[in-house]
């Protein structure tokens, strides 16, 4: 049974806080990006309890800093996505909608911030990532910030996606891209993971003909992802929108959003990987709302700790149909598991 012990809120209408989340290895840190505050032009916050200890310490929570890309115009979308490294010493964000300079009609970038001690609350903005539309809709980075995996999803929606890997000798460097998995013009990929030791890969997909949604799972073989496994769960008109890893990539949390069936609450599916070097998977936990109404928007963004035994629910939305608040929140469940 996984219990929910924290609860960190948006302060400000509408900035959709919580549409991403990460958290690093112990989760006393956890990266939240909010793309509507700042006049529309977003935020990446940086909240901090040094005192938690994975398992059930519910006060103390701070924001430790807050990050903003300048310049900037509105609708920007900073903080679309946030990925923070396991070591907390760099995150990165990206700007789904920020125009590369120089070419007007490619949109997208990621920006990768550094500082020198988690203690720090200046983060230095060492780098930006472009080349291809709506780069950095989700993205995910291994424990030093060093090796980087992100969608960037074509417009319209029925050209091809790419899901891009970029490596870089250090948390400072530039960024190179190492190889490239075009999708067909059936599939956007939705969402990534990826094991701190970067062999594992699960990415949140959605199929067009059939709107169909799933997470395949790939494996590193030498310079090759090789897709290893999938999984579905057809109750869920969407499933895969947000997936998460944990370390060693034994525990992957998937959401699924909008019951078919209506008889399923918004959620967050738990599995476990049967056994090191298995293609199975098996579901071990189901994560719902803690609170009794229940959210609109459950889980639209995830994070794993190393140990997979915290997760990280990002609800940007939150209130009922009808009476939206958009304040967004975002919830830290542990499992007495582990």
């Amino acid at each position: 049974m996984w219990t929910d012990v924290a609860e960190l809120r948006g302060g400000q209408a509408a900035t959709y806080f919580g549409t991403s989340v990460s958290c690093d290895s112990t989760c006393q840190f956890v990266a939240i990006g909010s793309p509507g505050n700042n006049e529309e032009r977003g935020l990446a916050y940086i909240y901090t309890n040094r005192d938690f200890d994975g398992r059930n310490i519910a006060s103390g929570w701070t924001l430790h800093s807050q990050i903003s890309l300048e310049p900037s115009e509105p609708l920007d979308g900073f903080g679309t996505s946030v990925a923070l490294s396991r070591d907390g010493l760099v995150v990165l964000v990206g700007s789904t909608n920020a125009y590369t300079a120089g070419t007007p009609s490619v949109t997208g970038l990621i920006s990768s911030w550094a500082r020198a001690t988690v203690e720090d609350v200046d983060w230095r903005l060492v780098h930006t990532l472009t080349g291809y539309d709506n780069l950095g809709s989700t993205m995910a980075t291994n424990e030093f910030g060093t090796e980087l995996v992100a969608v960037a999803i074509g417009v319209p929606w029925d050209e091809r996606g790419h899901l891009c890997q970029y490596t870089r000798a250090d948390a400072r460097s530039e960024w190179a891209e190492s190889s490239c998995i075009v999708h067909t013009r059936d599939w956007v990929v939705t969402n990534v993971a990826l094991s701190t030791d970067s062999n594992i890969l699960a990415a949140g997909a959605f199929e067009l003909s059939h709107l169909e949604t799933c997470v395949n799972i790939y494996e590193a073989q030498g310079a090759e992802w090789v897709l290893v496994g999938m999984l579905m769960d057809p109750d869920y008109y969407i499933f895969g929108s947000s997936v998460s890893l944990s370390r060693d990539g034994q525990w992957l949390a998937v959401n699924g959003i909008m019951s078919l069936s209506l008889s399923s609450p918004d959620s967050v599916k738990v599995y476990q990987r049967q056994g090191a070097g298995s293609h199975e998977w098996a579901l071990m936990y189901t994560v719902t709302s803690s609170e009794e109404e229940g959210h609109p928007t459950f889980a639209v963004s995830t994070s794993l700790s190393d140990t997979g035994g915290v997760l990280i629910v990002g609800i940007p939305l939150d209130g009922v149909f009808g009476a939206i608040e958009d304040l967004g929140d975002v919830h830290i469940y542990v499992s007495p598991a582990r």
